[in-house]
């Protein structure tokens, strides 16, 4: 299944469309429509939202798409339950990169030199972090 939903998110971020920020998972080759289900689009927190603090680690298990849209490599970046970043991944301009996570977990996304573009925050439904 996770298979499944990594391959319709790839798709839906991937796939050219009029709103880029409402993508669903729709099988490849299929339209969407009302009763597809959806991924829920991620708000870009400002870089200051990374302040320290406890975040909450105990959310419901679901995932993030993280599609790197900037020109410069970025490193996907989560806040620990002290506030300390755990590296997970790095990505190249273009790149994506599904991860699997819990709602509430809060992902920073930095710079070669650790500099924070983007912050998100996993919610429950399956969601789509554009970096930006």
């Amino acid at each position: 299944m996770a298979v499944l939903l990594l391959a319709a998110v790839a798709w839906a971020v991937l796939s050219p469309g009029p709103d880029r920020k409402t993508p669903t998972t729709a099988p490849p080759g299929e339209r969407a429509t009302a009763t597809t289900p959806s991924v829920q689009w991620l708000e870009a927190l400002p870089a200051s939202a990374e302040r320290p603090r406890r975040v909450d680690t105990e959310g419901a298990p679901t995932s993030i798409y993280f599609a790197n849209d900037i020109d410069q490599k970025v490193t996907v970046n989560r806040l620990d339950g002290d506030g300390q970043r755990i590296r997970y991944s790095e990505l190249e301009p273009g790149q994506g990169y599904h991860q699997q996570t819990h709602a509430g977990h809060v992902w920073v996304i930095a710079t070669a030199d650790g500099a924070a573009v983007a912050v998100f925050r996993a919610v429950e439904a399956p969601g789509l972090a554009e970096i930006r």
